[in-house]
This record gives structure tokens, sequence and C-alpha cells, in this order.
């Protein structure tokens, strides 16, 4: 049995994708964090799949990172 703390191949995809995505625009986590209105936490738990993600929020993400962020890395979402 998986443990609570064991991200799923879902949140893995996404977190992945958003990490990228935040490389690609040479932000750090701090200022992304500082610009999103987010905690470092949250965006680390996130970015490592350990962090359930609220459906608007990838969509709100990809508008924030802007183009280098690719909506099909993002099917997996509902």
């Amino acid at each position: 049995m998986p443990s609570r703390n064991q991200p799923t191949v879902r949140l893995r995809r996404i977190g992945s994708a958003l990490r990228k995505a935040r490389e690609a625009n040479n932000l750090t986590v701090g200022t992304a964090c500082r610009r999103y209105g987010r905690s470092k936490s949250w965006l680390s738990t996130l970015e490592n799949g350990l962090h359930t993600i609220d459906p608007q929020e990838p969509a709100d993400l990809l508008d924030f990172w802007g183009p280098h962020v690719r909506r099909q890395d993002f099917r997996c979402c509902p």
C-alpha cells in the first residue's frame, strides 16, 4: 500500500511541468512565490507532487508563467 506522502503520477507530472515553466522563466522558488502570492513551502510541495491542486490552479499558474508553458503538459488535470 502506498504511503500517504507518496505523490501520484498525475501530481508528479503537474509538479514537473510547473517546475520546468518556472525555470524557463528564470525564476527562483522565492521570487516566483512572492510574485504569485504563495509560500515557498506550497510551491515546493506542489512541484514535488506532494500537494493536491485545486482544479482552477493549473489554469491560473499557466497564465502566470506565460508563454514558456505548454498547455499539453497539463492534460492530466481535470
